[in-house]
């Protein structure tokens, strides 16, 4: 899907939730969209360029599309929090997280993983009668650029 469908997709989404989709708020959305990797609040701030949306409304934003759950937020032990677009408009996927540097990689082994998971899912519906909604994998570890001066030094 293009930034443009997905940035449409995230236009009546809002509409449909009440919202408008202002200039900071697309300019925001487009950042997320054509950026690949997770950020935070301030390296989106620094993206936009701080003279067109300043700090608070970054916040404010990222505030709203969580919210909304246009994003989501991934926290990292006492790091700051890091976004990123939803799986209402990416493929859904899993994370790989360094506990040192606090990098977070996708990984989206899908066919290994989901039929695995959805099997876990009917198991939980039928045994405890509980209906999962979602679910969140995230493997922490060190990675590999982290990992390189342990080994040598």
């Amino acid at each position: 899907m293009s930034t443009e469908d997905i940035l449409k997709n995230i236009r009546g989404f809002i509409k449909g939730k009440g919202y408008f989709l202002t200039g900071p708020r697309y300019d925001v959305a487009k950042i997320l969209v054509e950026t690949p990797t997770h950020m935070d609040a301030d390296e989106v701030h620094q993206l936009l360029g701080k003279a067109r949306v300043d700090a608070s409304t970054v916040y404010r934003v990222l505030n709203l599309f969580c919210k909304l759950r246009i994003t989501r937020k991934i926290v990292i032990d006492n790091g700051p929090a890091q976004f990123e677009l939803s799986e209402r408009f990416l493929r859904h996927h899993h994370h790989l997280i360094c506990k040192h540097c606090g990098k977070v990689v996708n990984f989206d082994e899908y066919d290994f993983l989901e039929s695995d998971l959805s099997k876990l899912e009917r198991l939980f519906r039928r045994k405890y009668h509980f209906i999962v909604a979602d679910h969140k994998i995230e493997f922490e570890g060190i990675c590999a650029k982290c990992e390189e001066p342990r080994r040598k030094g």
